[in-house]
């Protein structure tokens, strides 16, 4: 019966993090390249590290970090030039990938290692927005605050870990499809301008 009362005291942070993690951004659109670059498997190391990355950001910005970043205007704009120049890149990257029908490995688009991934959430600007909400509006009401960042901090990544499951088995069914150079390149490239209109939006933000 305890352990019943402490999960439903995370529900609300369990429904908005599956709404965040499932819907379209920065996160999901690498793991489906990824997938597609690697398989599911290969990706893995990926997956697990944006919900543990995604927590660890969640538990600081309890502590404090969160209020100082909405505070200083110049800390959001640096963070927002260094996002959106990496989004760019990461961008590049994928428009580069090399086609699997030309016989090279695709190193560019390929996943992300686990703390490549979770340092990743910190110039992510759907993370942000996601860990500030939790932080602020959605921890579990419980009376040791300690205890609610870790619930909350476990749900994330109960939580995160199937939703871009789903998008990385995407990129990795989409590998039958994708074993024509054209294929590849228009996949690779409609990646890579989802990126961009993510980095233009962080900009205009």
């Amino acid at each position: 019966m305890e352990h019943l009362v402490l999960a439903t005291t995370a529900l609300p942070l369990a429904a908005f993090m599956l709404v965040a993690s499932i819907t379209p951004g920065p996160n999901n659109l690498l793991v489906a390249s990824a997938g597609a670059h690697a398989g599911y498997r290969a990706t893995l190391p990926h997956l697990l590290g944006i919900g543990v990355g995604h927590s660890v950001q969640v538990a600081l910005c309890a502590t404090g970090i969160g209020a100082v970043l909405v505070a200083s205007p110049d800390l959001r704009n640096a963070l927002k030039a260094v996002s959106a120049a990496y989004l760019i890149w990461l961008a590049i990257k994928l428009v580069r990938a090399t086609p699997p029908a030309e016989g090279l490995p695709a190193k560019e688009g390929g996943p992300m290692s686990f703390i490549g991934a979770a340092t990743f959430q910190w110039i992510n600007p759907k993370a942000w927005m996601m860990a500030l909400t939790a932080s602020s509006a959605l921890l579990p009401p419980l009376s040791d605050r300690a205890s609610a960042v870790a619930l909350a901090c476990a749900t994330i990544i109960v939580v995160n870990f199937p939703c871009v499951s789903v998008w990385a088995a995407f990129g990795s069914g989409m590998r039958r499809f994708l074993t024509r150079p054209l294929r590849w390149r228009l996949f690779n490239g409609a990646m890579g301008a989802s990126l961009l209109l993510t980095a233009w939006w962080v900009v205009r933000a």
